[in-house]
């Protein structure tokens, strides 16, 4: 399974919201800053918000988005030209979902 290989590599992580809130900021700088992806998993909308918030406020001071011109893909999500998006079509069962990722232009 999936989450056994992401464990064995020490992929998984635990702690309190503050702590791992700074954890995935700091790990996707680091990925960023080494040229790789960096995808943050969480179980809802609300557990990725502040990670998100953060990365998208360090692309705009970076001048890798531009806020001028933003739309909401998501309810209390902002996306700009410049930002990476990644999106989520759940299946009717709700079992599975189709991903994809974009950048906005």
């Amino acid at each position: 399974m999936a989450i056994e290989t992401h464990q064995a590599r020490g992929r998984v992580h635990d702690g309190d919201t503050d702590t791992m809130h700074d954890a995935v900021h700091k790990g996707w700088r680091r990925d960023l800053a080494e040229g790789r992806s960096s995808v943050l998993a969480a179980d809802d909308r609300r557990a990725v918000a502040v990670p998100n918030d953060r990365a998208r406020e360090d692309r705009i001071q970076a001048g890798a988005a531009d806020p001028g011109r933003s739309a909401g893909p998501a309810e209390g999500v902002s996306a700009s030209v410049g930002d990476v998006v990644i999106t989520r079509r759940n299946a009717v069962a709700g079992s599975t979902s189709a991903r994809e990722r974009s950048s906005v232009a």
